[in-house]
């Protein structure tokens, strides 16, 4: 079995402001921290993928590691389903579901 080794790359914005992604071997984006132009965590994004390598859930934190939103999404082969919900406080507050159909 192959042993995960992550790799983390930066991004750099003129306003002082930096993204810290940790990348898996698979070449996907697994986490995304970003930083003030102070360097102090703002918020972080996470991503999960199913065998095929398609993300199926992102999930936002903000700085103090509690759940902002978390969004799924499935698909079908004909549409995709993108479920979100909205935490506050850690506890779900507002959920919408939107279904995209998709010609083939």
């Amino acid at each position: 079995m192959d042993k995960q080794t992550n790799k983390t790359e930066n991004e750099y914005y003129s306003d002082g402001c930096r993204i810290e992604k940790t990348i898996n071997n698979n070449g996907d984006v697994i986490k995304e921290d970003y930083f003030s132009p102070s360097g102090s965590l703002e918020t972080t994004f996470k991503y999960r993928y199913n065998a095929d390598g398609i993300c199926i859930q992102e999930t936002e934190y903000n700085s103090s590691g509690n759940l902002i939103s978390k969004t799924d999404y499935d698909y079908d082969g004909y549409s995709n389903t993108i479920k979100k919900i909205d935490y506050i406080n850690g506890k779900p507050e507002k959920k919408r579901i939107e279904i995209n159909n998709h010609e083939n």
